[in-house]
């Protein structure tokens, strides 16, 4: 038996006194210790027109629902997630999204906009914030477009979310929707070139177009405060964001060049 087990020490559930009604036992790393169960919903009592809100930290708590649109689907909460059999529901700090058990997924589509926005995505997704903007634009065009079913987020970078962090660690591959494969999986996606430009719109249209991307060919934001429309929220020209080329199949398919805000561009849709 180790030493010190059934001692009085608190490393262990031996001595701990009683928890009270709601509580549970906890373990900080270095004590346990009777706390309140805020990691789970059960118990959790909101009033009408109140959601059930995850902080990221494990904590729910009872919030106004902020998405009045109840033509797009509710994504900041669980309320309108319909996911597939066998899937499991994620939160990536802004959104909720459907998502495979760990392990290689199905192949995924990915496509460009037929149509191009401003850098103030945020107005023009009619949204709390820019990337969430980004996130609604490409859903609707995937929606009313030809590609497969699914749910859709732009390949978007903020200063503290990553483009190549929103996307499923493991497929089995990016595929326009004329089939052409564009990367064997995420990896190969990240490695600075493409088998294919990602020129294809939501109708199956070949595309030479600009890019909203705020991103580097590696999956990560571009360094610099003048590289995303101000979060994708900025439509002027006092402001720059980064954008890549749909006739590219290097580097420059996502990090291209800087262009002023108040003009517009395209935005690439990836299947999650």
């Amino acid at each position: 038996m180790p030493a010190g087990l059934g001692d009085g020490d608190d490393d262990t559930l031996d001595s701990l006194s009683p928890c009270t009604s709601g509580q549970i036992a906890k373990y900080n790393g270095s004590i346990w210790s009777c706390q309140a169960d805020v990691d789970i919903l059960g118990g959790l009592n909101c009033a009408s027109g109140e959601v059930a809100k995850s902080n990221g930290a494990g904590g729910w708590s009872c919030q106004t629902d902020n998405n009045t649109d109840t033509t797009i689907p509710n994504t900041d909460t669980l309320a309108d997630l319909s996911c597939e059999t066998d899937q499991i529901a994620k939160w990536d700090g802004l959104d909720w999204f459907c998502a495979d058990v760990p392990g290689v997924t199905g192949p995924k589509t990915v496509f460009v906009t037929s149509t191009a926005y401003p850098g103030d995505l945020r107005t023009a997704g009619g949204a709390l914030n820019g990337l969430t903007g980004g996130d609604k634009l490409c859903q609707a065009a995937a929606d009313a477009g030809k590609v497969q079913p699914g749910f859709y987020i732009a390949w978007l970078s903020t200063f503290s979310i990553d483009a190549s962090d929103r996307l499923p660690a493991n497929t089995s591959g990016y595929y326009l929707p004329s089939g052409l494969k564009v990367a064997d999986s995420k990896a190969d996606l990240l490695d600075g070139g493409l088998l294919n430009p990602i020129d294809e719109d939501e109708n199956g249209g070949v595309l030479v177009a600009n890019v909203w991307t705020g991103t580097r060919s590696d999956g990560r934001g571009a360094p610099g405060s003048q590289t995303t429309c101000t979060e994708w929220t900025e439509g002027t020209s006092f402001r720059d964001g980064l954008k890549g080329s749909t006739a590219a199949s290097n580097g420059s398919w996502t990090d291209s060049f800087r262009a002023s805000c108040g003009g517009v561009a395209h935005l690439y849709c990836f299947e999650r």
